[in-house]
């Protein structure tokens, strides 16, 4: 393992730099002598920060200043959207701030956003400055969501190819299959006349969807005796991936926590079960996949069809996937010049995260969807006619059906916007260069606030009442694309929108075909959701609703 390139020291390497000179000045100086030396560093110290927290301030950009040491970081880990909403009001669009100790922009203004994630990529290719918080020899590092730079490109234009709309109508079928387990699952609740707590139910049916879309073997999740163990992992790692006090530790000490890394081989130890298991997991499946090629190419899953995508020469065709024009960026589909393949470590990290990540999102979003039809039955039965309508006498639904369901897409769009999974995401600037007349240095950073974009007024009149017609024909008309960014946007955004939309699409229909859902008799209904401020975008109590069959 080579040794690791150091960075700047951070705050708490300044403060143990400080005493270690004051120790020295001290044991080996005069004390006239150690006290100037003592107050001309800590003088030195205290400018360096103040640039750091006025930097943007300096720069003519209005925003909170924050503390001294780490700028507006507790307050915004505390609650994000009020933290940008109240900035916003009272310092305008857009404000600057200091996040972990780099310069942050923040806006909600569609054209900024538009010009910094697509226009001027290539000089915001990566996301957070600190990039990965996992080890190096650390498989979670290798998920394309966290490399940066070359490594990014290569990953995501062979990952590109397996994730078209072309290619995801392959999974249709296994996605189906749960859906119809999912049904079944209903109809012992409806029997038992209880109540459903909603994202219990819907983790469970995204979890089922991976492993036979993914993968192409049963995770049995709805067996009520035990849960799988990708199920017990998975829950694991999201709720303690990066906890609070590494991410400050990083902050503080990015050296130190480099070079224990480095002596010590230091693991993370509180995902170390859940790493462990993924990779020992997930390895031994894609060994027998490469091992049994030919058998393997049965299997109509993401894995093989991630093998088969970066095992081959095949650079992206864009005639192929002229539908996914607005999904898949030019800065992609024009790296053809990047024809190195990808690591079987690589292919075993982006399932990881696929798994991970379409387990949690989808499931969240799902539920949004479904307590909002509940309580808004009037929005339920139109998706609810359409859905009918589409079945006809049918007991499967082909890619063409799925297509036709538009309003249930409205449905799901519209919940997207109330409950965007990620409310802000961020690019960081890698070379100088001038946006919306500000000078950005490399390490600054540029955050998108996704949650208030979607709540702006200029962009959805009434934002706080739930209206799927914003997304039909008519409604879109008038308004820039941009302006809906659930997935984010650019060439960083979720590769796997796709797979999650037809996911949501199954599910719901064969659901609506089915069952009646109607407000909860037992948990009071809230509009807006009450939702923790913490985090990926949840409510801050468990949805519940009735179900009762057609």
């Amino acid at each position: 393992m080579a040794f690791p390139k150091l960075e700047p020291p951070g705050i708490g390497e300044i403060g143990i730099l400080l005493l270690i000179g004051s120790y020295i000045a001290i044991k080996f100086f005069p004390l006239p002598l150690t006290i100037a030396i003592v107050i001309f560093a800590l003088t030195r110290t205290y400018f360096k920060l103040r640039r750091q927290t006025h930097y943007w301030r300096d720069r003519g950009i209005q925003g909170p200043i924050g503390n001294l040491f780490m700028g507006s970081t507790f307050a915004i880990a505390a609650d994000i959207n009020k933290f940008d909403g109240d900035n916003f009001a009272k310092y305008g669009d857009p404000f600057g701030s200091v996040l972990n100790g780099y310069p942050d922009v923040v806006t909600k203004d569609v054209n900024f956003i538009k010009t910094v994630f697509n226009a001027e990529f290539d000089a915001f290719t990566d996301r957070e400055p600190k990039g990965n918080f996992f080890p190096e020899e650390c498989l979670f590092a290798s998920w394309v969501t966290l490399l940066k730079g070359d490594d990014w490109k290569r990953v995501r234009q062979r990952l590109t190819p397996a994730f078209t709309t072309a290619k995801m109508r392959k999974l249709l079928v296994p996605m189906e299959y749960c859906a119809k387990e999912l049904v079944t699952e209903l109809d012992e609740h409806v029997e038992k006349k209880v109540e459903i707590d909603i994202k219990d139910l819907f983790g469970k049916l995204t979890m089922n969807v991976i492993g036979r879309a993914a993968f192409a073997f049963d995770l049995n999740t709805f067996n009520k005796d035990q849960e799988h163990p990708f199920v017990v992992y998975s829950k694991e790692l999201f709720q303690n991936a990066v906890p609070t006090a590494l991410v400050l530790f990083v902050v503080f000490f990015p050296n130190v926590d480099k070079l224990l890394r480095y002596i010590l081989g230091w693991k993370i130890t509180i995902i170390r079960n859940s790493h462990d298991f993924f990779t020992e997991t997930v390895t031994s499946i894609v060994d027998q996949r490469i091992n049994s090629a030919e058998n393997a190419k049965e299997n109509i899953d993401a894995l093989q069809l991630l093998i088969n995508a970066m095992e081959s020469d095949e650079v992206f065709d864009v005639t192929e996937t002229h539908e996914d024009s607005e999904f898949v960026s030019e800065h992609v589909q024009n790296a053809k010049m990047i024809r190195k393949t990808v690591s079987k470590k690589e292919i075993v990290a982006q399932m990881t995260l696929f798994l991970i990540a379409g387990y949690e999102t989808t499931a969240s979003t799902l539920q949004f969807t479904l307590y909002c039809m509940a309580n808004y039955p009037e929005v339920q039965e139109k998706a609810r006619a359409e859905v009918l309508e589409v079945f006809d006498d049918k007991e499967t639904l082909t890619f063409d059906d799925i297509a036709k369901l538009s309003y249930l897409k409205q449905v799901i769009y519209e919940t997207l916007r109330m409950f965007p999974p990620v409310p802000r995401t961020m690019r960081t600037c890698n070379r100088p260069i001038r946006v919306y007349d500000i000078d950005f240095e490399p390490g600054c950073t540029f955050s998108a606030q996704i949650w208030h974009v979607h709540y702006d007024e200029n962009n959805y009149p009434e934002p706080q009442k739930f209206d799927p017609e914003r997304f039909s024909p008519e409604g879109k008309a008038d308004r820039d694309p941009g302006a809906f960014l659930p997935f984010g946007g650019g060439p960083r955004s979720c590769i796997g929108m796709r797979f999650a939309e037809f996911e949501m699409l199954m599910t719901l229909a064969h659901l609506l075909r089915r069952f009646r859902f109607s407000p909860s008799a037992v948990e009071k209904f809230e509009w807006p959701v009450p939702l923790n401020p913490v985090g990926l975008t949840r409510p801050a109590k468990t949805l519940m609703c009735r179900v009762e069959s057609l």
